[in-house]
């Protein structure tokens, strides 16, 4: 009981603080975004450090997030491209801290340093052209609905596997996923979808529909892939700041999937339109 009444007040603290960060203001969703992702690099590069002759500078991953995510932000709000040229900077970065660290282990240092930066620092950044509109104003409408739809795909898919799971999605990597599961969010997302196109009229019907589904996909497949870095790492949480939860990270496994496969659903979009 004692879990679970942590679990629901850190769970609604962490969705108020979200609402409320794109809601208010730029400047709010650019703090909270920033502290986020900066916690899941840390998060994350302390897990691969529990491995083998891995001795990855989570301090200065941190930093390259920071810079990532500005480019991306003052790129999008301004509307310009200016900007973007400061996130290749991991690339000029990294390998120069590993030139400078004489570790025993360089190359799997690199490797995952920059799987750090694509995983999460990237994915954040793109969340900036969900918030911002082409002539750099900034709205929550789609990203808050991207919360809303991944929010509602996890809540009913783990109802449904609960109660109707018979079959195993991926049992290799969690056991407790189920077919059944997997539709039930599915379903639910698009019902919620349709309930969102009647609010915020930024979209068609069927694009909405689109946009649901591929919640349902690459957020399983965000959740699976963090499932299987676990299993790897031998960790049950990634990490332990949301009591009942794990870490940021485990909490936004399905959100750093699916805001590159929504960005790269509405390019398309706009390349046919």
């Amino acid at each position: 009981m004692k879990n679970f009444v942590s679990r629901t007040l850190s769970g609604a603290v962490y969705v108020a603080l979200i609402i409320f960060s794109l809601i208010f203001h730029k400047y709010s969703f650019l703090v909270l975004f920033i502290i986020l992702s900066s916690i899941m690099v840390y998060e994350l590069s302390k897990g691969f450090n529990t491995l083998k002759e891995v001795n990855i500078r989570g301090s200065i991953l941190i930093i390259l997030n920071v810079v990532v995510f500005l480019s991306f932000f003052f790129a999008a709000n301004l509307a310009t491209n200016r900007f973007y040229v400061f996130a290749i900077t991991p690339i000029l970065i990294i390998p120069l801290v590993e030139l400078f660290q004489d570790a025993k282990n360089s190359i799997l240092n690199t490797a995952l340093s920059f799987f750090i930066i694509l995983y999460i620092a990237l994915p954040f950044g793109l969340a900036n052209f969900l918030y911002f509109n082409e002539d750099g104003s900034y709205s929550y409408k789609l990203l808050l609905s991207i919360y809303i739809l991944i929010w509602v795909n996890d809540t009913f898919a783990y109802l449904s596997g609960m109660l109707l799971g018979r079959h195993k999605l991926f049992e290799r990597i969690s056991p407790k996923k189920t077919w059944e599961g997997f539709i039930g969010g599915g379903v639910f997302s698009v019902g919620a979808a349709i309930a969102l196109s009647k609010i915020f009229l930024i979209f068609s019907l069927p694009n909405w529909i689109v946009i649901a589904l591929i919640v349902t996909i690459f957020g399983t497949a965000g959740d699976l892939i963090e499932s299987m870095l676990k299993r790897q790492l031998k960790l049950k949480d990634i990490g332990n700041i949301m009591p009942g939860h794990g870490g940021i990270l485990d909490r936004n496994d399905s959100f750093i999937f699916v805001v590159p496969a929504v960005c790269l659903f509405l390019q398309i979009l706009n390349l046919i339109s």
